[in-house]
Parts: C-alpha cells; structure tokens; sequence
C-alpha cells in the first residue's frame, strides 16, 4: 500500500513539473505580439478575472499566456475546500472545472484552457504565435531528415529521367505557370491539406487579416 501510495505521489509530481521541463521560457516575459512598442495592441479596461488553483498544469497555461499578453488579472484560487470552489459552481451554474476565466471588459465567461487562450490571443494580441510542437519538428526534426530530403527530391521532381531534354523543358513549363500564378495576388500561399505547418501558416496569415490566395498540391 505504501508503494502505492508513493507511486501516486511521483505521478502527481510530475504532472505539476513536466509542464515546466517541457515550456522551460514560457511565462517569463511578455511576448512580441503583445509589446507595448508595438501599435494598436489591444488592452483590457478592467482587470480579468481567473479561478486557478495550483497543481493543475492547464490553470499553469493559462496563467503563462497572461503573463506573457501582459494582462492584468485577478487570480481567484479555487482548490478542493476552498470557499471560492462554491463560489465558481455558482457562477458556472454547477461546475467548479478550473481553470475558468471571466472577462468584465466582453462579457465573456468560459472554461477549457485551450479555448481561453486562443480567446486571449484573439482578443489582445496583435496575432497567434505558431505552435511550440511545429516550431520543435521544424527547428530539430527537419534538419536531421534534411539529408534524405535530398535524396528523394529528385526523384519526385522527375530529375533521373533518361530524357534530359524533356525534364528541363517541364521544369520551364512549370516555372512559368508558378510566375503566371504569383502574379494574380499580393499572397499566395502553396499548401497541402495534411501539413500542420501549412495549416498554420494559413491561421496566422487570417488572425493578421492578410487577403491570400491559397494553391492546394494535394
């Protein structure tokens, strides 16, 4: 029982730490979409209000995301026994899930970290950073696959054909469709349907209103 009961203590610790070991930078300083250098950047009148209790990984990201908008924000805590648990129930209408977020200045109540803080990015910040997941595969995964990148480039592009002639004259072809292309938008984005980062590359470009023109490969 007592092995038990010590196992359950390490998993409960490493719920509260692995957040940390994962997001080692986050919520220690304000982040560049929402400076106070930069124009226009959208601030609260009133402060927010943030039912949270400690030990709960997702009130962490949600607190690290406030931080780093540099909002201003009551923080409510709201653990087991707490009289404040009560109070939540009683402004969700049963609930005491946390974390739990009111904003004075919209009128908006809501649950789920996920949801308050695209809510806050959407709100006050001038645009929604790119995943931290894609920013990792894309700063360590694509580099250590770039050799076989290059090996297989070639052959999707056609370039071992025997025929020299014919390839170099599709490559042409297909260089003058991708000017012809270019040249009815300001943007246009090449996309494949299945790639996380063209999905994001298509979500910052809309949280910053950019017009583009989107070509889909595939």
């Amino acid at each position: 029982e007592n092995a038990v009961t010590q196992i359950k203590e390490i998993l409960s610790d490493l719920t509260k730490y692995l957040p940390g070991l994962l997001r080692p930078s986050r919520g220690m300083k304000v982040a560049s979409t929402a400076s106070f250098t930069l124009p226009n950047v959208p601030r609260p009148r009133k402060a927010l209000i943030v039912y949270s209790y400690e030990g709960n990984q997702f009130c962490r990201l949600v607190r690290e995301i406030l931080t780093e908008l540099d909002l201003p924000y009551e923080l409510r805590s709201a653990g087991k026994g707490s009289f404040r648990r009560e109070e939540l129930s009683e402004v969700t209408g049963g609930s005491s899930q946390c974390p739990y977020l009111i904003d004075p200045n919209t009128g908006i109540r809501m649950p789920e970290s996920k949801d308050i803080i695209q809510y806050l990015y959407d709100t006050y910040a001038l645009w929604t950073p790119p995943s931290e997941l894609l920013r990792l595969a894309s700063d360590v995964v694509t580099p250590l696959l770039a050799p076989l990148y290059k090996l297989i480039t070639p052959l999707q592009a056609g370039s071992y054909r025997e025929n020299e002639f014919e390839y170099r004259s599709e490559i042409a072809e297909a260089k003058a469709e991708i000017f012809d292309e270019i040249s009815t938008a300001p943007v246009v984005i090449y996309t494949f349907e299945l790639s996380p980062f063209c999905t994001e590359a298509t979500n910052l470009l809309d949280n910053i209103g950019v017009g583009y023109k989107k070509v889909s490969l595939g």
